[in-house]
């Protein structure tokens, strides 16, 4: 589930997982999103997600195990490179799933199949909406 409210913020919540909330803050020039904080009702812990250095939305899909954290999927930039990204261990690691040769406008939405592990939907401010699959 994901609110967003003004300015550029964006709040998400796992699905099937309670107390795990997630948050997107700044949008523009003046106030980039400054990374994806987390945090946690059973411990109170928050701060940014390791090597996230920019995060324009945030998304979640269907875990690689059953009971574990799901896919985190990512628009930003993830050590100083900008693409989309999934992470498979609640933000610790990332890993691109784009390329320099296909770029998307910019990126408006964000999401992965709940059903399908590894497919992710992107929704483009521009160019419509697409949807990628792990390389077999």
């Amino acid at each position: 589930m994901t609110w967003e409210s003004g300015r550029g913020r964006q709040v998400l919540v796992e699905h099937g997982r309670r107390r795990d909330v997630h948050g997107v803050a700044g949008r523009g020039s003046a106030e980039q999103r400054e990374g994806q904080g987390r945090c946690g009702a059973k411990k109170a812990r928050s701060g940014k997600l390791a090597g996230v250095t920019k995060a324009d939305v945030v998304g979640f899909g269907m875990s690689t195990q059953a009971g574990g954290p799901p896919a985190a999927y990512l628009a930003g930039s993830v050590n100083g490179a900008r693409g989309l990204f999934r992470s498979d261990d609640a933000g610790a690691t990332w890993s691109e799933i784009s390329d320099a040769r296909h770029q998307f406008a910019t990126v408006q939405a964000i999401t992965g199949d709940l059903r399908l592990y590894g497919r992710v939907y992107v929704g483009t401010n521009g160019l419509g909406i697409f949807y990628g699959d792990i390389a077999q």
